[in-house]
């Protein structure tokens, strides 16, 4: 494969392959783990409404 802009030989090494290896790895990671953190809080939310959705429940089934 040649460069774009001259005639010469475009040529990864295989510590420029690594390191782009690593920093992709490192981006999947952090979006990864953020959306895991923004489902937790999503559960959490879920979680502290759940008693106030039981007892509305309850009052409907009295009414």
């Amino acid at each position: 494969m040649n460069n774009h802009r001259t005639d010469e030989p475009f040529v990864l090494s295989h510590a420029s392959i690594a390191a782009f290896e690593k920093q992709a790895r490192l981006e999947r990671n952090r979006y990864m783990a953020s959306l895991i953190r923004a489902g937790f809080g999503r559960l959490r939310a879920m979680a502290a409404r759940l008693p106030e959705a039981i007892s509305a429940r309850g009052e409907a089934r009295e009414a």
